[in-house]
């Protein structure tokens, strides 16, 4: 069959849904304590976060002399040389475009956001600011939030990474758990990640997360196969497509993989939750497809309608079934934030 549909026109279905996949750039992700959560809404309120040990000058440990270590260590004792770094990777190693991530009390919520400069900036008249502020804290850096996130929407082992007692920390080794947090559906190292939220409260009903994920991704499949004419790569990359289920009733489900099958994915999770997507055979053995707008989607819809008609295929999973088990879950499909 003609091919009527590529990857761009679902590259601009998915733009014009607000459902960008964002290009995360080569940079750190930094986690700082907020002295119990006291100084949260502060730093998020006000654009900046802040380190304590205001005595404690901005020294490379190369340069750290006994002239200027020597005075701590009564102070600080063994931690001297930890104050040390802490400081210095607080003003120095953190960069602009830098990810830094903050909990709130009882770590209830967690705030993220990219630093606005590349060095630190230190608060002349303590006395002055602690009119409006109640941080004590000299050294701060300016941040631009992007986001904030209830602990449940945590993966797990993001979560206790970030019981971390530090002051400062690098969770370069969670940066997709950290991307996850702020991009529902992003590009890291070669890889596309989408994400779709679980809304349900309550117990979730034991087969329907994958009766859900089976139903979107043989559909996705469909799609791909159509597009590509059943290339034998299509299949190859679908069996490289990865999940996480991070479900708590609310919680995330995340599909990774190739970005051209990943894109596919978003397609049919956005034509799925606005209930747009209906092709499968009616009782007469006819092919049905549900047409709701005009351009791109019509286009979308009408090419998979007609594949459809020319494979005699039909899902494993029914779309009743796929739609009654999406609005159970009450999926949404995050878009992108402005």
């Amino acid at each position: 069959m003609n091919k009527t549909v590529t990857f761009d026109d679902l590259t601009d279905f998915l733009k014009s849904e607000g459902i960008e996949p964002t290009i995360v750039p080569n940079r750190n992700y930094w986690f700082l304590r907020t002295h119990g959560g006291d100084y949260y809404k502060e730093f998020f309120l006000k654009g900046f976060v802040a380190i304590g040990w205001n005595d404690v000058p901005c020294v490379e440990e190369l340069y750290r002399t006994d002239e200027i270590v020597g005075p701590f260590k009564e102070k600080y004792g063994a931690n001297t040389t930890r104050v040390f770094n802490q400081v210095y990777r607080f003003c120095r190693e953190m960069q602009k475009g830098d990810i830094v991530i903050i909990p709130s009390t009882g770590s209830a919520e967690f705030a993220f956001g990219l630093l606005e400069d590349d060095i630190h900036y230190e608060v002349d008249d303590i006395d002055n600011a602690l009119q409006e502020e109640s941080c004590p804290y000299l050294k701060r850096r300016k941040v631009k939030w992007i986001t904030s996130t209830k602990r449940y929407l945590i993966d797990p082992k993001l979560y206790l990474f970030f019981r971390n007692q530090q002051a400062l920390s690098n969770a370069n080794d969670y940066r997709a758990f950290i991307e996850r947090a702020i991009n529902p559906f992003y590009i890291m190292d070669g890889v596309a990640y989408f994400n779709i939220a679980v809304r349900r409260q309550a117990d979730v009903p034991s087969l329907h997360i994958p009766l859900y994920m089976t139903g979107i991704l043989e559909r996705a499949v469909e799609l791909n196969n159509a597009i590509n004419n059943e290339d034998e790569a299509v299949t190859a990359a679908a069996r490289k497509i990865n999940s996480r289920v991070n479900v708590q009733c609310p919680g995330v489900i995340e599909y990774f993989g190739p970005e051209l099958f990943v894109i596919a994915i978003a397609v049919i999770g956005v034509l799925v939750v606005g209930g747009k997507l209906k092709i499968s055979k009616n009782p007469i053995g006819k092919i049905d497809a549900e047409l709701s707008t005009d351009g791109l989607l019509e286009k979308i819809i009408a090419f998979l309608q007609l594949y459809y008609e020319n494979k005699k295929k039909s899902a494993a999973i029914s779309d009743d079934t796929l739609e009654e088990v999406s609005n159970d879950l009450d999926i949404k499909i995050p878009r992108n934030r402005s």
